[in-house]
Formats: C-alpha cells, sequence, structure tokens
C-alpha cells in the first residue's frame, strides 16, 4: 500500500516466450534491461516488448539464373546472410534486391536482419553489338545496332545510282537482294558493303568487205 508518504517500488521482470526476445520497455518505463525498477509515486503504464529471435529469409529467383541457397533460411535476429548468384550461360544479373542487402560481384549480402523478408534476382540476357560500314558509292544502315545474344540483325544496303552491290561481309550473314540478315549473333562482330559501277555492252558490226 502507498500511505502518501512514502512511494514504494517493484522489479518488473519481462519473460520472452518461445522464440522471442526482450526487445525494451514503453509507457512509463524505459531501458533495454528485461527487469526494471519502478518507484509507484503515481500510476504508472509499463509495456513490456518482445520481437522474434530468428527471421526468415527468402530467396526469390527469377528464370534464367539461381541463388543459392536456394530454400528459406532461418538466421539470428540482428544477424546477416548471403546469397550467391549465378546467372544461366548468356545471361547476367539484372538487379538483386531485398533485406537492406548490397551485391558486389555476384554475393548479395543482406543488411542486418530484423524481420522475415525476402532477396530477389532477376536476370537479363547478354547483349552484342553489331557495327556496320561502307564502301564508296553506296551506303548500309544501321551503322549500329545492338542484338540480345542468339538473335540476327537485318542490314539494309543501299548503292548510288548507276552502281550495284559487289558484296557484303563480316557476321556470317547472307544478302538477298539489298537486305543482309547475319547469322545468330554470339559476340560483337562488323558487316562491311562494298559496290561497284554497272557495265554495258557495247557490240559492233561490219557489212560485207569490211
Amino acid at each position: 500500500e502507498y500511505d502518501g508518504e512514502s512511494a514504494p517500488a517493484v522489479t518488473l521482470t519481462a519473460t520472452p516466450g518461445t522464440g522471442r526476445l526482450f526487445s525494451g520497455w514503453s509507457g512509463d518505463c524505459s531501458g533495454t534491461s528485461p527487469t526494471t525498477a519502478v518507484t509507484m509515486d503515481q500510476a504508472r503504464s509499463c509495456t513490456a516488448t518482445f520481437m522474434p529471435d530468428t527471421v526468415v529469409v527468402t530467396p526469390i529467383a527469377g528464370p534464367n539464373g539461381s541463388l543459392l541457397p536456394s530454400t528459406p533460411q532461418i538466421v539470428p535476429f540482428g544477424s546477416t546472410i548471403a546469397f550467391t548468384v549465378t546467372p544461366s550461360a548468356n545471361y547476367h544479373i539484372d538487379s538483386v534486391t531485398g533485406c537492406g542487402g548490397s551485391l558486389s560481384g555476384n554475393v548479395f549480402t543482406t543488411g542486418l536482419l530484423t524481420a522475415n523478408c525476402s532477396v530477389n534476382a532477376s536476370f537479363a540476357i547478354d547483349t552484342h553489338v553489331v557495327v556496320a560500314s561502307a564502301g564508296a558509292n553506296g551506303a548500309i544502315a544501321p551503322l549500329q545496332q545492338t542484338v540480345d545474344h542468339g538473335s540476327v540483325a537485318v542490314l539494309t544496303v543501299t548503292p548510288d545510282a548507276n552502281y550495284h552491290v559487289a558484296s557484303v561481309t563480316g557476321c556470317g550473314g547472307v544478302l538477298s537482294g539489298t537486305t543482309y540478315t547475319t547469322a545468330p549473333v554470339t559476340a560483337d562482330c562488323a558487316g562491311n558493303g562494298t559496290f561497284a559501277i554497272h557495265t554495258h555492252t557495247v557490240s559492233a558490226s561490219a557489212g560485207a568487205d569490211g
């Protein structure tokens, strides 16, 4: 009892349940110790808060790549965990996000873990640059284009007036009319077009006696 002259003190102890940790007091109490002394000189309100002692980190990899470990990981509260990010052949890492982490090379390390979260990785196909050039008396277009790995590039070859396409080479392609289609592109490459002037035949004939 409080007789109005002496304020009694009590000690409160916060006991977490299974799988939980004490995280702090709120209200008229404060501190991070699970035990706190309260002087009952007036009405008091003290609330103990708790948090999980472990968190679950779920890896999610998009198509054309993987995360390792590949299954949900149970880790201690306040710790970090690293995942190895591996793209499939001819793909690269597009982005890795989640859990306050960062990517270094192909290793993604989470931030300090205080709640369940997920790590999400996405991947993109490799690309290559096809550069084109034309000799005198004609043009080729486009002069540069970026294509996905394994795709083809299409070039339009245009001779000047009174000229024709002599040859187009590079990137393993095939010419059909004025369209040059490369083979499936697996590395940066270059195509080159050359042109030749039209030629004409002059035929001559002589009459009798000469």
